[in-house]
């Protein structure tokens, strides 16, 4: 791009212009690298720290999920362990009415037995 009418301390300027511009410019471009590196390692942490929390969560959240399960498990045996109670006590005292009390108790078995079987007509 010389121009032999150019001024030599115009071209010596215009050649010190396209240095500095370069120089410029390979710093830009270095900057950006360390730039770049920065978010990158930054990225990096954030996503370690985010792991570990995540994976701390969901520890958290199986400890209370087995913690449920055993007092739900508790609370489904003592209501079974009742039930079965009051069965056994409902059992103990029908088998005793019956024995004190057979006719009558073969009376409302009767009676019982007409009604569903009018019940099952219909």
């Amino acid at each position: 791009m010389e121009n032999p009418n150019m001024n030599p301390e115009t071209l010596q300027k215009l050649e010190s212009t396209s240095v500095h511009a370069k120089a410029a410019l390979d710093a830009t471009a270095e900057a950006a690298k360390q730039v770049s590196e920065a978010v990158r390692q930054h990225a990096k942490t954030a996503y370690e720290v985010s792991k570990e929390h995540l994976t701390a969560a969901a520890k958290d959240l199986s400890d209370a999920a087995n913690f449920a399960v055993k007092d739900l498990r508790g609370q489904a045996l003592e209501a079974w362990t009742a039930a079965a109670d009051q069965a056994k006590n409902f059992q103990t005292r029908t088998e005793e009415y019956i024995r004190t009390k057979p006719l009558q108790a073969v009376a409302v078995a009767f009676a019982f037995g007409v009604i569903l079987g009018f019940l099952a007509r219909r």
